[in-house]
């Protein structure tokens, strides 16, 4: 597991999650998810006033913990679709709770035409959605190679693409873990990603070279968290 250096001091969630610009019901989920972190080592958010205050665009981050969705959207203050494994939706209180901050279901270990199509047509919608370009859940909170979907994803739809990094959360709940530790947890957001310079480039490899810059950006703000 990395090791925290000089992590980076944000706004904590409890000082703005009231005033979400979503409906009621994600205002109150949030509170409650921001309590709920506040009692335990705190949710901060760093780089919220970036993000777009309206319509659609991708979120691309790390993953950690079953608990990430709910941390991103709480520190975001914004409403999100993500994909979730298709059986995670049938866990106690964890499946009601992806369900409710708008889980999606993806088939794992094979190509989800389904879901892929989906997310493109959310975005496409209006909607904003939250992907982990890793595809699954770090076992030891290294960041590790994207998945093909993204690039392909990316390049289908024409909306800000922006990453993110969770820090803390492999400490709240690693991996196999289903009892949380006190850990504080810090949620940084970067600026949209420009991908324009590998037009020319065949389309299959922009596919890998949009994910490779993904997981750039998206270490550039662990390093900026303080991780080694």
């Amino acid at each position: 597991m990395a090791n925290l250096l000089s992590p980076i001091q944000g706004e904590p969630t409890i000082n703005f999650v009231h005033s979400c610009q979503d409906s009621n019901r994600f205002r109150r989920g949030f509170r409650a998810v921001s309590v709920l972190f506040s009692l335990t080592g705190g949710l901060e958010s760093v780089g919220r006033e970036g993000l777009p205050k309206h319509g659609s665009f991708l979120l691309l981050a790390n993953h950690v913990s079953f608990v990430d969705p709910f941390l991103i959207a709480t520190a975001a203050n914004q409403e999100f679709h993500f994909m979730v494994r298709d059986d995670a939706l049938s866990w106690p209180v964890i499946g009601s709770m992806l369900d409710f901050f708008n889980g999606y279901p993806v088939k794992r270990g094979t190509p989800d035409l389904r879901a892929l199509k989906q997310t493109i047509r959310l975005l496409n919608s209006g909607n904003r959605v939250m992907l982990f370009p890793e595809g699954t859940r770090s076992l030891d909170g290294q960041l590790g190679k994207p998945v093909d979907g993204i690039g392909f994803i990316v390049k289908q739809v024409d909306v800000p693409v922006i990453p993110a990094f969770i820090g803390g959360a492999e400490r709240f709940l690693p991996r196999h873990s289903f009892l949380p530790q006190p850990a504080k947890i810090t949620v940084s957001f970067g600026q949209p990603l420009d991908f324009s310079h590998f037009a020319n480039e065949p389309r299959r490899e922009q596919y890998k070279l949009i994910g490779q810059d993904v997981m750039a950006a998206i270490g550039d703000l662990r390093f900026q968290q303080g991780y080694d």
